[in-house]
C-alpha cells in the first residue's frame, strides 16, 4: 500500500476484507463475493440480499419456492449458520427450517460441517 500511497494511486489505509465482510452484519447486505477471472480477481457488492438470487442458474431459481428464495436471501448474509438460527430467524418450526437447509444442501448453496445437534452449515455457493 505504501508504494500506491506514494505513487497517489491509493487513497484510504486501512479499507481492506475485514471491513467489507463487517458491511453484511453492519447493514445486513450479503457477504461480498470473490472469483477469479483470469486474469482478473473480481469483487462483487450486491445491494441488497434478493440480488443474490438473480445470479443463481434459472433451474436452482425454479426449484426454489418464495420461502427457499427468502431463506436464501437470509443466508447470503452469513458465513455459517445453524438450524436453530435459520428456524428462529426465518420463523419456522424445526422440520421447515431442516427441509429447507437440506434443499440447499442437495443444490450446493451450503456445506453441512458435522452431525446431531452440533451440525452447521457453511454457505458457498451464494
Amino acid at each position: 500500500h505504501y508504494v500506491f500511497a506514494q505513487m497517489k494511486l491509493a487513497e484510504e489505509r486501512g479499507l481492506g476484507m475485514k471491513t467489507f465482510n463487517s458491511f453484511s452484519n453492519e447493514f445486513k447486505m450479503p457477504i461480498p463475493k470473490f472469483s477469479y477471472n483470469d486474469p482478473y480477481l473480481e469483487l462483487m457488492f450486491y445491494r441488497s440480499p434478493e440480488s443474490v438470487t438473480r445470479l443463481l442458474p434459472d433451474n436452482v431459481v425454479a426449484s426454489l419456492n418464495r420461502d427457499e428464495l427468502s431463506g436464501l436471501a437470509y443466508l447470503s448474509t452469513k458465513t455459517t449458520i445453524t438450524k436453530s438460527d435459520y428456524a428462529e430467524h426465518m420463523n419456522y418450526d424445526d422440520r421447515k427450517a431442516q427441509r429447507h437447509l437440506k434443499k440447499f444442501v442437495e443444490l450446493d448453496l451450503i456445506n453441512r460441517i458435522g452431525a446431531g445437534p452440533s451440525t452447521k452449515y457453511e454457505v458457498v455457493g451464494l
